[in-house]
């Protein structure tokens, strides 16, 4: 399900996504981003996870310009938003596609 899709035909490389888990329900997209303030999150590059009913579910798939700045991001694991601690993993280009819609990029 998606809240937040990238342009039509988008690639996305494999290397730079991460799974942010645990966020305030309500966060938008540049709280999100906020959040990994220093990094080079990409344009329309936060997509927030929704439950079967349509409500946020506390994750979010956030995709960099580079896998070094993905990189960076995981060292945020744990780190707190607000008074909450937020888990950060590796994902894929195919979950980033799950959640918003775009195409992933081979090679």
């Amino acid at each position: 399900m998606l809240s937040h899709a990238c342009a039509k035909g988008e690639e996305v490389d494999n290397g730079c996504v991460v799974r942010a888990r645990g966020l305030p329900w309500m966060s938008s997209e540049g709280e999100i981003a906020k959040f990994f303030r220093g990094l080079n999150v990409a344009k329309g590059g936060v997509a927030l996870c929704l439950s079967p009913q349509g409500r946020r579910n506390g994750e979010a798939l956030i995709r960099f310009l580079t896998s070094e700045h993905r990189d960076m991001a995981l060292r945020r694991h744990k780190h707190h938003m607000g008074g909450r601690y937020i888990e950060v993993y590796k994902a894929t280009g195919e979950d980033f596609i799950s959640v918003a819609g775009v195409s992933v990029a081979v090679g």
